[in-house]
């Protein structure tokens, strides 16, 4: 709903939400653990009792969402006065839009994928080593402050500096954390990791998104996020399955270099879109 010049920021925004949950997961395993000893159950499975009582809000608030925001889409002009006569909200879609559309899914299947790779196991790892569940909740929620803490300047500095050069940093920051998640046997350094993965994937995916939507006229815009979506979380239900299958065989170290070599063809895919200013691409 926001104009191209400040599309990325928009996203980011909606983004931003999900710090409430990185902010409430600790509270709730101490609240679990409390209530474990209690009720005679794991702690775990009291936690996620507890998880649909922190939904009941997002219901609630989607139910206050007025206008709906495609109507906004479609009337920018009366949103949004200050854009030229005609608005530029179709300005950036045009017959060769369909190319970085399609470099800007593959960029963000294999960030989501790679990310929630690294998560599943990381934990996994985290465990083995005899970390407690408080400070693998702790690793986890710092991982998911990278994801969405710095989505707001993220998305204006997409707007800004193009989404090009974003989801290249991001991937690069990406293949960093797997590398540090992989190679490494500290604490600190593999929190850091997943930190860092967190970062990156904000990067990819809200440049990403904000090219689908750069690329796509409003009454199509939902569906084609929807695709970058179905295809993403397909990717992050598959790819953890096969980790475990790869740690179990070979090491947890095999899925840092896997989540290298994920990188590495969206990365060139991304490093020949041809962005000529923020929002506008050659086809």
């Amino acid at each position: 709903m926001y104009p191209p010049q400040r599309r990325s920021e928009g996203i980011s925004l909606v983004l931003m939400g999900s710090l409430l949950g990185a902010v409430l997961s600790p509270l709730i395993v101490a609240l679990a653990e409390r209530l474990a000893v209690e009720v005679g159950q794991s702690p775990l499975a009291v936690a996620w009792f507890l998880v649909p009582l922190c939904v009941i809000p997002a219901f609630v608030l989607t139910a206050l969402v007025r206008p709906d925001p495609k109507q906004i889409a479609l009337r920018l002009q009366e949103y949004y006065p200050h854009l030229p006569a005609g608005g530029p909200a179709h300005a950036a879609v045009g017959a060769g839009s369909s190319t970085p559309r399609k470099i800007a899914v593959w960029a963000g299947v294999a960030a989501q994928g790679q990310m929630v790779m690294l998560m599943a196991m990381t934990s996994l790892a985290l465990h083995q080593q005899g970390c407690s569940f408080n400070l693998i909740s702790l690793s986890v929620t710092l991982h998911v402050l990278g994801m969405f803490a710095f989505s707001w300047p993220v998305g204006r500095l997409t707007d800004r500096a193009g989404r090009k050069p974003v989801m290249l940093g991001g991937l690069l920051l990406s293949a960093l954390g797997a590398l540090l998640v992989g190679f490494t046997h500290e604490y600190l350094t593999i929190t850091l990791g997943t930190f860092l993965v967190g970062l990156g994937w904000c990067g990819t995916y809200n440049g990403a998104t904000t090219v689908v939507a750069d690329t796509t006229a409003p009454g199509e815009r939902g569906r084609a996020v929807g695709v970058l979506d179905v295809w993403s979380n397909g990717a992050g239900a598959v790819l953890p399955i096969l980790a475990g299958f790869l740690v179990e065989g070979v090491g947890i170290w095999a899925i840092g270099l896997a989540g290298v070599l994920l990188l590495i063809y969206p990365a060139v895919m991304v490093s020949r879109l041809a962005e000529v200013s923020p929002g506008r691409y050659e086809g």
